[in-house]
Order: C-alpha cells, then structure tokens, then sequence
C-alpha cells in the first residue's frame, strides 16, 4: 500500500485512506457514491492536510524577537561609531595637518569640539528613532548595563547587547579605517587624556557626563513598553540626542569623548592604544549604573509610578 506523504497521527485522515476505503469496502452498485465521496475528498485535501500538519516554524517568535534586537543593536551600534570615530579622526587629521588651530596642549579648538558633539549627537537622536522599536535604540553598554541595574532587562539579553555593541564598535573603526587607507587616520579618534589632566578627572568627568545621559535616557521612557528603550513620544529621542550633544561637548576637550566603551574599545583595538584604557570603561558603567539607582530613587518616592512589567526577553 503507498505511504501517506505526510504523516502525522493515525487518526487524522488521508487521501490514501479515504480512496482506500472507498475502493476496498464500496459494492460495485454503489459506485456512483464512490464517486462522489472521491470527489468530496479531493475538494477537501488541501484542507485537510493544512488541519492535519501543525505550522511549527524553525525559530520561536521569542527567539526572532531576541534576533532581531540583537542585530539592530550590532547595526546601530556600528555606524553610530563609524560615524562617531570617523568624525572625530577626520577634525584630527585636519588638525595634525595644520589645516585648524590647535591649542599648545594638542587639544581640539572650539569649532571642532561644536562639530565633533552636535553630529555625535545627531547620530545618536537619528539610530534611536529608527531602532527603538525593535531593540529599545541603546547602543552602548553602559546604558545596557543601567537597564538591567533598574531591572528593565534580564541578565542574559543584558550581556547579549553588550557582546554585539562591543564587537559593532570594532566592526565599525574597522570600516573606517579601511575606508580611510589602513594607515590610522586621524589615530582612529583613539580617546586620550589631555596632558594637564589626571585619570582621577577624567574617571569623574565621564561618570557624571554618562551619568547625566542615563538620567535623560530614563525619564524620556516608555516603562511599559517593550523593548527597554522605547520613548514616549517622538520627542524622546531628541532629548537624548541632546544629552549626548551636551556630554560630548563636556569631554570631547579632556579625553576626546568617551562615554560610551564601545567608541573607546573599537580604535583602541585597531590601534593597540591600552594607555589609561580602563578609565573609559569604569567611568562610564559606574555613571550608567548610578544614573539607573537615581531614577529608581525618584520612582520609589513618587508611590505607583514603577511599573513593575518586565522585558518580553
């Protein structure tokens, strides 16, 4: 007897099934009712299997959904320091050129530092509102790291998005400097401290810059939206955007910027440049979880303002 082309449970019914019956139990004086069961048979297959077949995809929908976060996080987190470094090391070059003035410390002028922060800040405003949705538009780690201190997201997805954004800020100054001819460009926007300050200052100067960033981030919220990060109304992502513009105008003079570790691993690795590289990481983590135990402060001194719903991953 030929073998049912899909098979499932016995009692789900078959075309082989039902023309065997039809053929093996119907008299011959019953033959026009041996039609027309085949017929009704043949209208209701394509039915039949659809019923008989469960729809079970490869990947979960919650599986897709963490995919998805993840690679918008690695996309966004890429051009975002593509653009960030590129920026940066083009006004450095331009600089080492003697294209602009630079003052006695190497220090950028006024008009690089304006320009290095509004467009940093539009690029982070810009990656925001496009991935927002789909991630929650963090693209920096120590933002991550301040969602899951508030309990926002879990621990797994948490290091997850710090995983990709560390691997994007590679990816993206390694983009940029093999567009820019492999030889360093601009030193690849690589952070560095200013001769006249200490790693005490800077340490400060970036925990309370992404201190000051974290704070904006929350309060600009959707808490009961999923993912962690979507903003209330558009507005949201232009007020972080300024907050970025704001902190990197503060920190751009005394380190060239950092506030975020994934800019300031991504030249570092390109450039093997590990000077004083620790400040970059535990200045802005620190200030990112301070940000996060801050807002958490004013939600438990305002009563049923937290709302307690947690991430879908």
């Amino acid at each position: 007897m030929e073998e049912a082309a899909f098979p499932s449970e016995p009692n789900v019914p078959r075309r082989a099934s039902f023309q065997a019956a039809a053929a093996h139990h119907m008299p011959a004086a019953t033959l026009e009712d041996s039609a027309l069961l085949s017929t009704l048979v043949s209208a209701a297959d394509e039915h039949t299997i659809k019923e008989a077949i469960p729809d079970e995809p490869f990947l979960s929908a919650e599986t897709k959904t963490i995919m998805a976060a993840l690679l918008a996080e690695f996309i966004g987190t890429m051009f975002l320091i593509l653009v960030s470094v590129g920026i940066q090391a083009n006004e450095i070059n331009w600089a080492m050129n003697g294209a602009a003035s630079v003052d006695a410390s190497s220090r950028m002028s006024s008009d690089m530092t304006v320009c290095i922060a509004v467009t940093t800040g539009l690029t982070y405003m810009c990656l925001m509102s496009t991935f927002q949705r789909v991630s929650g538009g963090h693209f920096n780690p120590a933002i991550t790291l301040a969602a899951m201190v508030s309990r926002r997201i879990g621990i797994l997805p948490a290091v997850l998005y710090m995983i990709v954004q560390i691997v994007a800020g590679i990816a993206g100054s390694a983009i940029y400097d093999g567009m820019s001819g492999n030889d360093n460009y601009g030193e690849l926007g690589i952070n560095q401290i200013a001769n006249e300050f200490d790693t005490g200052a800077i340490f400060g100067v970036e925990l309370m810059a992404t201190m000051w960033v974290t704070l904006i981030w929350f309060f600009s919220l959707d808490l009961a939206a999923a993912p962690c990060g979507r903003h209330r109304d558009e507005l949201g992502p232009m007020y972080v955007g300024f907050a970025y513009t704001l902190a990197i105008a503060l920190t751009t003079r005394w380190d060239r910027g950092g506030i975020n570790p994934s800019r300031s691993f991504g030249p570092a690795v390109l450039t093997n440049t590990w000077d004083q590289h620790w400040v970059f990481w535990m200045g802005p983590m620190i200030g990112g979880m301070a940000g996060a135990l801050i807002f958490e402060l004013f939600l438990w001194l305002s009563p049923g303002a937290r709302n307690e719903q947690k991430q879908a991953f």
